[in-house]
């Protein structure tokens, strides 16, 4: 499948955790965060001012990012690297594209170890200290549409003529709109609301079946 790329998401696909929520868990702030992850994720609200909410109130630094990645590496979904991994060896160009931190997720996703994997998330600013300063907020990954541009972009400059998108949320189901199949992974956080949007779900809490459905999807 050299002319297919597959987009996939982080948190509550490649994991089974929203890192945000757990950097705020972890600071005591759970509730109040999750409450607006879930309202983003559902569609419900805009993802950026989402976004500049949670960060605002948890405000990261590089030590509890460093934390958040072994969190997901402990956290890792089933038989997700070997997914990932059967998907390039398929001939498929593969990135992640997450609304995650990049300090946190790209260490995660560079764990699995798969060739040529490419990793797209929100860059964060720290000071010498370590302590938190900022975030990317001109990153297409916090915009409602930015992942559709840059699943666009991505699939371009590589020469692919079908885009899969991976994931569990609005800003995954939106890459539709710009000709993205979309496989819902249902099987962390089911979102119904989304699954009108997706040509298939998968619902088990395991990537098992996903390079199969995408052989299946590029064949139709």
């Amino acid at each position: 499948m050299p002319d297919t790329a597959v987009f996939v998401d982080c948190d509550s696909t490649l994991t089974a955790i929203e890192g945000i929520d757990e950097l705020a868990t972890a600071a005591g702030l759970g509730p109040q965060v999750a409450a607006i992850t879930e309202q983003a994720m559902g569609g419900k609200t805009d993802l950026a001012s989402a976004f500049a909410q949670r960060m605002q109130i948890v405000q990261p630094n590089r030590k509890a990012l460093a934390w958040l990645a072994e969190r997901y590496r402990a956290t890792e979904v089933a038989h997700a690297a070997a997914a990932l991994r059967q998907l390039v060896e398929d001939g498929c160009m593969v990135a992640v594209l997450s609304a995650g931190l990049e300090p946190a997720v790209k260490p995660f996703v560079d764990a699995m170890a798969v060739p040529g994997m490419q990793v797209h998330a929100v860059p964060v600013r720290f000071a010498e200290d370590g302590s938190y300063v900022g975030y990317d907020d001109e990153s297409l990954l916090v915009a409602p549409n930015g992942k559709a541009l840059l699943c666009t972009r991505l699939a371009k400059k590589a020469g692919a003529k079908k885009m899969i998108m991976v994931g569990d949320g609005a800003n995954d189901a939106v890459t539709v709109d710009a000709g993205a199949i979309f496989i819902q992974f249902a099987g962390v956080c089911d979102r119904v609301q989304l699954a009108d949007r997706a040509s298939c779900r998968i619902t088990e809490a395991s990537l098992q079946s996903l390079p199969a459905l995408v052989r299946e999807l590029t064949e139709r």
